[in-house]
């Protein structure tokens, strides 16, 4: 018991010193303390002039948009931070947005994606990356310069090499890595593309099996022999008997002229046809010219 109320009264001590020790240096900082180190005084406010100010800080309605709108909640607050940080860099070649839904209420993820793209910044240069958690599905995107750069088919080797990190609910990562490598294409940069290489193996071995399967059946194939070396290699016998010729009866075959309004009538039909061909391809060319009113695009891949 002795050694225990030593112990406690050591301990109290210690503190005692501790809190002296502290108090003591917050009186030296205090005693110390220059408020003109802090505050500005009149001169300091003159010197700062408001028109430097409202240059500083004037919105510049030209300037590229960063934009993360996490409607599923896949982000924790430290990721969304993470993310931006990664999504500056694409500012330099346009607008950039990251999107989530648990709801889509369009027909496709390709549709909502191109339409929040147009809500968002019309027809201006950018990219967004959806993840689409109602048709498990993650889709890029892009219209202007960016569109030229991050083609359909390039959009579809992005996410081939993300689409794993969505499967493992890893969203941050699939987001991230998504645009780090949208980033290295803008930058004249080349990424992965190991599925492209794979299908590349792939139609080779196809296509080598395939010419190898024609030369066996060229080499192997039987010839089948004329008509001349059949008869000169198997015996032959010809027996003719006496013909008689005699005429047993004559028969008449009526075959009509075509009437003036049969041919009217086909040349009726056929111009009708083309009437209906050249309405067919004015309503086709219309309907071209519709769909190609946005000049984006981009693809994706379902997890």
């Amino acid at each position: 018991m002795k050694k225990v109320l030593t112990i406690c009264l050591a301990i109290t001590m210690l503190f005692a010193f501790s809190s002296s020790f502290a108090f003591d240096n917050y009186s030296d900082f205090y005693n110390n303390y220059d408020s003109n180190d802090v505050y500005m005084d009149d001169n300091d406010y003159d010197d700062y002039s408001n028109d430097d100010y409202t240059e500083e800080t004037q919105y510049d309605d030209s300037m590229p948009q960063l934009v993360i709108l996490d409607g599923a909640n896949l982000l924790t607050e430290e990721e969304e931070e993470r993310l931006k940080q990664d999504m500056v860099p694409l500012t330099e070649f346009g607008n950039i947005m990251f999107l989530s839904v648990n709801d889509n209420p369009f027909a496709s993820t390709e549709e909502l994606a191109r339409t929040s793209y147009y809500n968002q910044f019309g027809t201006d240069s950018g990219s967004v990356f959806l993840i689409d958690m109602d048709n498990r599905y993650i889709y890029i995107h892009s219209d202007g310069k960016n569109y030229q750069i991050i083609t359909p088919a390039k959009a579809e080797i992005i996410t081939d090499n993300v689409y794993r990190y969505a499967s493992k609910q890893d969203y941050y990562s699939c987001a991230s890595e998504a645009f780090k490598q949208m980033n290295k294409l803008l930058s004249g940069e080349k990424i992965a593309e190991p599925m492209k290489h794979i299908s590349n193996v792939l139609i080779a071995l196809i296509t080598g099996a395939f010419v190898v399967f024609i030369y066996i059946m060229k080499s192997s194939k039987i010839t089948p022999a004329s008509s001349s070396e059949v008869l000169k290699n198997c015996k032959v016998l010809f027996k003719v008997n006496r013909v008689d010729v005699r005429k047993v009866g004559e028969r008449r075959v009526y075959s009509p002229v075509q009437s003036e309004s049969s041919s009217y009538s086909g040349g009726h039909s056929s111009g009708g046809r083309s009437h209906s061909a050249g309405h067919s391809a004015g309503h086709s060319s219309h309907s071209a010219g519709h769909s190609s009113h946005h000049s984006g695009g981009g693809g994706g891949h379902r997890f």
